[in-house]
């Protein structure tokens, strides 16, 4: 065991140091993308307090709750131990893994809200459900049409359409950059190449130097890094509003704890304002 950790100590040493010192490079000149991984952590720890049964029922009714539905250890299992990596990804410099963690709560959220509306599942325990044919082969662009239909019966039909779209191509840019390569639609007519190695094909070429990500991981970051980072960012706000709306449209008919806390995150979001509620 001493030799293992003789060994790994330069390693773990290393990958403090750069953790330390991306941390007083984005303090200095782009926090937000810090600020942004916690504001989406504590989001879905809100949501996992509101989506609770709520305390006015029996216990019998909320322990069926909690038995019945996927959400639930979806968000304590799966959701939230991938986002808590995320501000370690962003602090060695990892970001693919970083677009992984936002990729793997985004998809778990979406199967979530297929698995327990699903007429054939619905009222199936939550492990029933996973084990199922229709959820283990389900992936989020193949459930495009249930979610519109489970979206209409809290939107407006127009809202729903959008709303869905907004959450398949949030979904899109988010897994072009957990792939070595990739494509990304842009129409039906037109798809363009994406994926890690275009990223620092295009990085390299823009700016005469990789990314971070395309050298070594840990790595510190430079100001050639910043657009990524910033992308990075714009994804995460974009990510709290997918969230904060499927876990909305989730509880619509449920007694959770506090549903109104849910609508209200989607009421008040800048392009939240443009679906109106129904």
């Amino acid at each position: 065991m001493d030799e293992v950790r003789k060994a790994l100590e330069p390693w773990m040493n290393y990958s403090r140091d750069v953790m330390i010192k991306n941390l007083e490079f984005l303090t200095r000149n782009y926090r937000d993308v810090i600020d942004s991984c916690y504001d989406l952590l504590n989001d879905i720890i809100d949501i996992g307090m509101w989506i609770m049964p709520s305390k006015t029922l029996s216990e019998e009714k909320r322990m069926n709750m909690l038995t019945k539905y996927l959400m639930y250890p979806m968000l304590i299992h799966v959701v939230y131990p991938n986002l808590n990596f995320l501000p370690i990804a962003v602090l060695l410099g990892a970001l693919p893994q970083a677009f992984y963690t936002i990729r793997t709560a985004l998809e778990a959220f979406v199967v979530t809200l297929y698995a327990d509306n699903k007429e054939e599942l619905r009222d199936l325990p939550w492990f029933e459900k996973v084990g199922h044919k229709s959820v283990r082969n389900v992936t989020v662009s193949g459930v495009k049409c249930s979610l519109y239909k489970i979206l209409a019966k809290v939107f407006r039909d127009k809202e729903s359409s959008e709303w869905v779209n907004y959450i398949l191509d949030l979904y899109q840019a988010v897994s072009a950059w957990v792939h070595p390569v990739a494509r990304i639609r842009i129409d039906k007519r037109e798809e363009l190449a994406a994926g890690i190695i275009r990223a620092v094909m295009i990085t390299t070429a823009e700016r005469g130097i990789p990314p971070v990500y395309g050298i070594v991981i840990p790595m510190e970051y430079t100001d050639e890094d910043l657009e990524d980072l910033k992308h990075l960012n714009d994804i995460i706000n974009f990510t709290r509003l997918a969230t904060s709306l499927i876990a909305y449209a989730w509880s619509i008919v449920k007694d959770v704890a506090d549903g109104e806390a849910l609508r209200k995150i989607i009421r008040d979001d800048e392009i939240g304002k443009e679906a109106e509620l129904t």
